[in-house]
């Protein structure tokens, strides 16, 4: 699991993840795919189209994932709060 998304504080993380992907953009935007994505010309591509497939993370995080680096696959768990 990538260590910025592991987070506990004690709290009851939920059985199972998801599996994703996180990828940047030659223009060096960020973004955390549903699928593996595939490389465009300038951008990484979401097989299943567009819509609710992709979220546009911060730029600043994961300095190691490069254009040239490709996606990198990544688990998303949910934690229980409160």
């Amino acid at each position: 699991m990538n260590k910025y998304l592991t987070y506990n504080n004690s709290a009851e993380t939920v059985k199972g993840g998801y599996d994703m992907y996180i990828a940047r953009d030659k223009n060096s935007d960020l973004y955390l795919f549903s699928e593996l994505p595939s490389r465009g010309n300038e951008c990484w591509w979401a097989p299943s189209g567009v819509d609710g497939t992709y979220l546009r993370l911060d730029k600043s995080l994961y300095p190691d994932v490069s254009w040239d680096s490709g996606p990198l696959k990544v688990e998303l768990s949910a934690v229980k709060s409160g």
